[in-house]
């Protein structure tokens, strides 16, 4: 609120102002209710407006939110972040973005203040933001992994 923002009640109401609309949810139900919800954020959101989902989310799960999207004129973008905590503090996010490459240009700017500049990736159409974001994730995760077992075998 400190830098301008206004308090809306719902997401159709925060959406119906939105020039670009953009969410960052705990996962793909959140990301559902509050854009398909009784009072969800397309319902107010306008065409030629553009949706940003940052949601570590999965294609199938975003492809009939997307559509409706699509079908009412928004453009979207999926934008999972990579980094953690840290990297937000910093301003050093990684983007991987899924969607129209004219669409990452139009909003270069806007996603520049979002991450690192020189980790924002296009990886390709609609899906495969989500798909590099949830690889990015399974990776780390995997190494942690070996890390621990080779910590624990070490320690014997």
């Amino acid at each position: 609120m400190a830098c301008g923002a206004t308090w809306r009640a719902t997401p159709a109401q925060a959406a119906i102002a939105a020039g670009v609309l953009i969410t960052m949810l705990p996962g793909p139900r959140e990301v559902q209710a509050a854009m398909l919800g009784e009072a969800g954020a397309l319902k107010g959101l306008a065409a030629r407006a553009t949706w940003i989902d940052m949601t570590s989310n999965s294609p199938a799960a975003a492809r009939p939110i997307r559509e409706q999207a699509i079908e009412q004129g928004v453009e979207v973008l999926e934008a999972p972040v990579g980094g953690g905590i840290v990297a937000a503090r910093e301003g050093k996010l990684q983007l991987f973005l899924g969607g129209a490459a004219s669409a990452v240009e139009r909003h270069r700017a806007l996603l520049e203040v979002l991450g690192d500049p020189g980790r924002i990736v296009h990886t390709g159409g609609h899906g495969t933001g989500y798909t590099a974001g949830r690889r990015r994730r399974r990776t780390r995760r995997g190494r942690r992994h070996a890390l621990r077992v080779l910590a624990r075998r070490r320690a014997r």
